[in-house]
């Protein structure tokens, strides 16, 4: 027999021969491990609500005006065992999603449409995020527009 802990927050993989067997809640839990062959606990994944920062992402709006953009996403783990086996990097993969859906998103808009209408902005990257994000097993609470830059071009005069 084998202990392990799990802290609160998070849960743990139980592997025996490769194959998820359990998911194991916070607390003192045990596996059977005959001589370290059968059952391993494996990775830890949190459970909690996560926030991730996006800053300086940049885009072009319809109108071909270069602009940087911080977004901030929510977003909680429903799924463990979909989380570590659906996707190699989870996090890495939301981020690539977050850049990709934030310059389809701008691509669509004119810049004054744009600084106009975030809040309808953040909801449609946050519908967006929801629908690719839920065969991972992760659920996207919030995405926030913090900031958004435009670049000014200035006329030069000979």
């Amino acid at each position: 027999m084998r202990f392990f802990v799990v802290d609160q927050g998070f849960v743990r993989t139980v592997m025996a021969f490769g194959k998820l067997v359990r998911l194991a809640p916070p607390g003192l839990h045990s596996c059977l491990s005959l001589w370290g062959l059968y059952q391993g606990p494996g990775d830890t994944v949190p459970t909690s609500e996560q926030i991730d920062p996006y800053d300086n992402e940049t885009v072009f709006t319809s109108d071909g005006v270069k602009c940087s953009i911080d977004v901030m996403i929510c977003f909680r783990i429903s799924d463990p065992s979909r989380a570590l086996f659906e996707v190699s990097d989870y996090r890495l993969a939301i981020k690539n999603l977050v850049q990709s859906v934030l310059r389809n998103e701008c691509g669509k808009l004119p810049a004054r449409t744009m600084l106009a209408s975030r809040d309808q902005m953040a909801k449609n990257i946050q519908d967006s995020l929801c629908r690719d994000c839920d065969p991972w097993g992760i659920a996207i609470r919030l995405v926030e527009i913090k900031n958004i830059e435009m670049a000014i071009q200035q006329e030069r005069r000979p």
